[in-house]
């Protein structure tokens, strides 16, 4: 890992993923081959946590479930929208067969960690894989 590659990684902000925030394993690997594209989580976790939302074109980080670096991400892009404004395309991205599966999924998970509603704002963050960590 070069200096530069290690300085920038050092400030580069996490990425969140899921209500959990950190990436499962199946999602990391899918994340690193280009399968899952856009991650997403609610935005009051970056508010809560004083993350400051990504923004495109920044290098990011995105955690494990035990919240260890496990994936650098380029940052193509970032939409703020409420949850239930989600089409079937962002949903394929993150890895849903659709819109209808992803908010059942997404529903239930945030609900058990902080609460729900379908006017809340959700950070889908596109990004690409750089470097596993």
């Amino acid at each position: 890992m070069s200096l530069d590659f290690a300085n920038e990684l050092a400030t580069a902000p996490v990425v969140l993923v899921g209500a959990m925030n950190g990436a499962t394993i199946n999602q990391l690997d899918q994340i690193k081959f280009g399968e899952i594209t856009v991650v997403a989580a609610p935005k009051r976790d970056y508010d809560d946590y004083g993350k400051p939302l990504p923004q495109a074109g920044e290098l990011g980080v995105i955690v494990d479930m035990s919240n260890k670096p496990a994936l650098a991400v380029k940052v193509t892009k970032v939409t703020v929208a409420r949850f239930l404004d989600i089409d079937d395309e962002t949903a394929r991205a993150i890895g849903e067969e659709n819109k209808d599966r992803w908010i059942s999924n997404a529903r239930s998970k945030i609900g058990a960690h902080g609460g729900w509603s379908a006017f809340m704002d959700m950070v889908f963050c596109t990004v690409e894989c750089t470097k596993s960590l």
